[in-house]
């Protein structure tokens, strides 16, 4: 069999593994799951120990929120706008901005172009 472009080298895709270990624990413990919290919330409370309210909180936390999004960190210095026409300037914004979530302002990088 040959590579052909654009064609899956595994068209029927990965073969079913059947239930995980997850999906048993969640059809054993469905109905009774809101228990299950309040005793794990109980058990926190109740803790003698700061350390481990403190776990039980953290844990009861990422259980129901998640864990926070993750930042990504630029490496290296950041870019001289300052060497950047006017034009070159505006239209490296008006690109930023198409980049940006809608929230954000329309005018992403405040700081004046220099003088060319």
């Amino acid at each position: 069999m040959s590579f052909k472009p654009g064609q899956s080298g595994n068209p029927k895709g990965r073969p079913p593994i059947g239930l995980t270990v997850a999906d048993v624990i969640r059809q054993k413990c469905g109905p009774c799951a809101e228990a299950i919290i309040k005793r794990m919330i109980r058990r926190a409370e109740r803790a003698k120990s700061e350390m481990v309210r403190q776990r039980a909180d953290e844990h009861l936390w990422l259980r129901g929120y998640g864990p926070p999004p993750a930042v990504v960190m630029s490496v290296g210095p950041p870019p001289d706008l300052s060497r950047l026409t006017r034009d070159e300037f505006e239209e490296f914004n008006r690109l930023l901005s198409k980049c940006l979530p809608v929230e954000s302002s329309p005018s992403p990088v405040p700081a004046t172009p220099g003088r060319r």
